[in-house]
């Protein structure tokens, strides 16, 4: 039997550090952590990068949050600093704050980060819409990415995956639940070439084809989806954001549609 376990992110005690070279930043993300999360031990702070690379070494914080630019120290970033940190203290939860909407950043986070590091990217101008969501995600152990910015990780863990466009296109709508008929009707294409897609993104996710022996055990769909989740090609934000799109394209085709 399976069974999942989810922080209660009231209630859990943690250490935080944050690291951002202005004191008024500082002093409100503080004041808003502590009315969120009353059971927070110790609140640490570090106006350097390189200050804050060395209290996460020493004061090993659970959940860091990092500045990209720093004024007094511009010869290290925020995302070069949290690649540093995560170095001596792999276990803690990155999430860069910044004003910063730059896809390199993201690129560079993504590609510092360890496989199995817990990161976030929140811009500045969201901070106050998103500051707990975000929070709980990392306390969680999953994760979060600013929805402005979560297709551009979408996209780098396509690379990694390497899954197509075509083959991410109906991995997309099958995570809809969009039948073959609908799929060829949105695609334009015959249902022998949806077929062939899905065949190719079954074959590159390893699923058995129909005439394997251990083919019937699963559902190939459903198991498409779930390596989709859990590789990460595939995020709740990325497919609020694509189900729009889908809803568009279904109006443009004379498609009615609820996803």
């Amino acid at each position: 039997m399976m069974t999942e376990t989810m922080t209660d992110s009231k209630t859990e005690t943690f250490n935080v550090l944050i690291a951002d070279d202005r004191e008024f930043f500082r002093n409100w993300l503080s004041e808003q952590l502590k009315k969120l999360y009353p059971s927070i031990q110790m609140i640490y702070e570090a106006e350097e990068p390189r200050s804050a690379i060395s209290k996460a070494g020493s004061l090993k914080p659970d959940l860091i949050f990092m500045d990209i630019d720093f004024e007094k120290d511009r010869s290290i970033n925020g995302v070069q600093a949290a690649g540093e940190i995560w170095k001596t203290n792999p276990e803690a939860a990155i999430i860069v704050i910044s004003s910063y909407d730059a896809i390199a950043y993201v690129k560079q986070l993504y590609d510092c980060a360890p496989d199995d590091a817990v990161y976030g990217y929140v811009l500045k101008d969201n901070v106050v819409r998103d500051l707990k969501t975000a929070v709980d995600s990392m306390l969680n152990k999953e994760g979060h990415i600013d929805p402005n910015l979560s297709s551009t990780v979408t996209k780098l863990r396509r690379k990694d995956v390497q899954v197509t466009d075509g083959q991410f296109e109906v991995l997309v709508y099958i995570a809809l639940g969009l039948s073959d008929k609908t799929i060829s009707k949105l695609t334009f294409l015959t249902p022998q070439a949806v077929q062939a897609r899905l065949r190719s993104l079954y074959a590159r996710f390893n699923i058995p084809s129909k005439n394997a022996p251990d083919a019937g055990t699963y559902n190939s769909r459903c198991k498409a989806v779930w390596h989709g989740l859990k590789s990460g090609i595939i995020t709740e934000p990325e497919m609020e954001r694509l189900a729009t799109q889908v809803l568009q394209e279904a109006q443009k085709c004379g498609i009615t549609l609820t996803v």
